[in-house]
């Protein structure tokens, strides 16, 4: 399972770190693998987006 997550912007992240994730809206904190990072540039903000691969028992 993946799941897609907004930060700020973030340039020590890496493809196959592994990463607590901290979401109200995904219960429990959980481990996961980055697997897609993404910088966007908005007006007025520049955030990073992480894919995280969520293993099946998290």
């Amino acid at each position: 399972m993946t799941t897609t997550e907004m930060v700020a912007p973030e340039t020590s992240v890496q493809l196959g770190d592994l990463i607590a994730v901290s979401d109200p809206d995904q219960g429990a904190e959980w481990m996961g693998k980055v697997v897609g990072i993404k910088h966007q540039l908005e007006a007025g903000a520049a955030p990073t987006i992480l894919t995280i691969r969520r293993p099946i028992n998290a």
